[in-house]
């Protein structure tokens, strides 16, 4: 059986250090319904690390082939998610 280090599932303060946020911004974002997805185990918020990646790369600036095009708007980090 692997240890909890091998748990997909963060804890706020694991996921906010992931993101390089603090965790009250996290936690407020969650409040407005904003950030990534989160669950509740056993009333316990935690955050899978697929659904942390999959909210950054939302985030994710520069230029090329493989970033959004121009005419794009960017939104806001307490724009709540359409998933």
């Amino acid at each position: 059986m692997g240890s909890f280090l091998d748990s997909p599932f963060r804890t706020p303060q694991e996921a906010a250090a992931f993101l390089r946020i603090h965790v009250r911004t996290l936690n407020n974002m969650r409040y407005r319904g904003a950030g990534p997805r989160y669950r509740k185990h056993g009333g316990k918020v935690v955050y899978h690390i697929e659904d942390l990646r999959a909210w950054s790369r939302d985030y994710e600036f520069g230029t090329g082939p493989s970033h959004r095009d121009k005419g794009q708007k960017r939104k806001s980090v307490f724009e709540k998610s359409s998933s």
